[in-house]
Formats: structure tokens, sequence, C-alpha cells
């Protein structure tokens, strides 16, 4: 990104023939004429912390309609320069040459019955030149600063300010602008054509997961409890839209809340999964995989009222399994899935099912 904004900046250099660094605008305080403390009722004066609320409204409007282009220096560093101003300065421009600014404006406030005339002007401090300027009338504070809000973006709007920094031909802007399509077009393609070859090839990887089980008996139904582990997988390629996926797993269970009692059982399975995944959509992201699953359970204990008992476990057993995918990047996979029993877990025939969590990262 570097790179490619530093190319477009040469770019217009070369074009526009010229650089400038942003030029420097203060804004002073604004200031309350005289005649404003003669005699009346009192309803057109401004406090000090009004003017100065004033003055930043201004100086706010002033950043925001130069941003990017001009520095508009704050109140503290306009304090902080204002020791290099000499005695003898006797205009803004003044002023500004002696601050080292390039531009300066200040606004005025004079009344005139029982409104207030506003007058804001903004000066090249090089040539003295008075570039802009406005006057309006406002009743009160909330009238001043509408008054800001309408006509500060117009008063730096002027045909030097606008000219400060170079612009680009519209040719040269259409090279660029077409040249940067051609490049976002073509990094597309790249990771495109990546996604196509890290998916033709057989990659490893290594998944975790989390399953809930369930059993069901004739009477009885049993909600186990829930697995986790995880291991090795393996995506081989087959066709342009299928996949066989074979895993080596181990998982340990905590099967609990048995109905008739207080009691828990623990294996520890060593999981067998070989399945075929089939995108539906060219180059889709979501897939869907079928296939046995084979458990072969290593450890299984029941405990049961501090008694542990041989519960008939069957040696293997033999799992259907059906599920949904998405391929969040080529190399990173979540899946969700439902299993079914084909051959009986326990001595006494019954349906042990699981459904479980995936995610699998492939090198």
């Amino acid at each position: 990104m570097f790179a490619k904004t530093l190319k477009i900046w040469l770019f217009s250099m070369l074009f526009a023939g010229i650089g400038y660094a942003d030029g420097i605008v203060a804004v002073l305080e604004v200031v309350v004429a005289d005649d404003a403390d003669d005699e009346d009722d009192g309803k057109t004066e401004l406090t000090v912390q009004q003017t100065m609320f004033l003055t930043d409204e201004l100086r706010k409007q002033a950043t925001m309609a130069l941003s990017g282009t001009h520095t508009v220096l704050t109140r503290e560093k306009i304090i902080e320069l204002s020791v290099k101003v000499p005695a003898n300065a006797a205009t803004v421009v003044d002023i500004g040459r002696a601050i080292g600014s390039d531009y300066i404006t200040r606004g005025s406030l004079e009344r005139m019955g029982n409104a207030m005339v506003f007058t804001v002007e903004l000066y090249n401090c090089e040539s003295g030149r008075l570039l802009a300027h406005f006057t309006k009338m406002a009743p009160d504070l909330k009238g001043l600063l509408e008054i800001v809000h309408e006509n500060v973006p117009a008063l730096f709007n002027n045909s030097e300010m606008r000219n400060e920094l170079p612009v680009l031909p519209q040719k040269n802007i259409d090279v660029i602008e077409e040249k940067q399509t051609e490049e976002k077009k073509g990094e597309l393609q790249g990771q495109e054509q990546k996604h196509k070859e890290d998916l033709e090839k057989i990659t490893i990887g290594i998944r975790t997961g989390f399953n809930l089980y369930k059993y069901f008996e004739k009477d009885y139904k049993y909600d186990l409890g829930k697995g986790y582990g995880g291991g090795l997988t393996v995506r081989i390629p087959l066709a342009s839209k299928l996949f066989l996926n074979p895993s080596l797993d181990a998982y340990y269970r905590e099967l609990f809340s048995w109905e008739k009692g207080n009691g828990t059982m623990n294996e520890f399975v060593i999981s067998i999964p070989i399945l075929l995944q089939f995108t539906p959509i060219e180059r889709g992201s979501f897939f869907l995989f079928a296939g046995p699953q084979v458990d072969i359970p290593i450890m299984s204990k029941l405990k049961y009222k501090d008694e542990t008992y041989d519960i008939g476990r069957a040696k293997v057993d033999v799992n259907a399994v059906l599920g949904l995918g998405y391929i969040i990047i080529p190399s990173l996979v979540i899946d969700i899935k439902a299993g079914m029993d084909i051959t009986p877990v326990f001595d006494k025939f019954g349906l042990f099912m699981q459904s479980g969590l995936g995610l699998a990262y492939f090198f």
C-alpha cells in the first residue's frame, strides 16, 4: 500500500511540475470594537469566554475547510509564537509575518443598534493582499455561529488557496485510476488462482472439535454429555468439486446426567472419520460431507454411587456422519456435523448419536 501511494505521489509530481508543502494559516482571536461597550441595553455584548468560543468555532471551520492542504495553527501555538511579534506591528499582516504564517485571518465585531456586525478577512502574509472577506449581521452568539458555519468554507475557497497544491490534469488522473483498477483486478485474479491451486493439491492439517452425545433405548433417553479433542487431517482432491477427507482424532468424553441416579462415565476414544466432501458451487466456500466414522474406545469407565462397573462397551463402533462446512480461507475450515451409530455401542441395542463443531487448519 505504501509503495502504491508513493508511486501515485511521484506520478502526480511528474505531471504537475511542482510541489508545495502545506501552507500555514493563523486564525487570530475575534476582536470587539471599542464602541461595543457604549451605553446600551447590553443584549448584544459578548463575554470574553463567548468571544473565545466564537474564535474556536472560526478556527475549527477553517481547519475543516483546509483539511489536507494547509495547517491551521492552534491558539496555544499562536500564543507561543506571539513573542516574536514586534511592538510596532501595526496590521494583521505584520503579525502574520512575525509568527511565520502564510495566511492570516481575523474576525471583528461592531455593534449596530440591537445587532452585531461581524467581519472576517483573509490576507496573504507575503504580499499583504486581501484575498477574501465577508461582513454579516446577527443579534446574538447563536446567529454569529451560524454565520461562521455558512461563510467560512467559502472564505477559504478562493483561487489562491485552491491552487496552493498541484492539480493533476484529468487525463493523468484517468491514467492513475485505470492503473489502480488493473492492479486491483490482478490482485483478485491472483487470489482466485492461489485459492484454486491450494484446493488442487494434497494438504495436511490439524483439527480440533467439540461434541455433544445422546443415547436412546426403548424406554430411556440419556443426555450423556460432551467430548472434546482433535488430531490430524488430510484433504485429498479427487475431482474439481470432490475431496476425500480422512482424519485421526483423539477425544475425551465426559458422559453424565444418568437418568436413574447419580452416575458418570468417562471415555478416551480414538476416532477415524473417512469423509467425502462435495463443493456444490465452483470455487465456492460451502461444502457438504458424509461418510463413515470408526470410534475405538481406549478407556471406558462407569462410576455409579462410588462403585465402578463394567458397562459392556463395544470394542469398536461405526457411525454414519453428515455435515456442512465453510472454507474461511483455503487453509482454515469450520464445520458442523451429526453422527448416528450403525453398530451398537453397548451390549443392549440403542441409538447413540453425536453432534459437533470442528475447526481445521491446513498447512
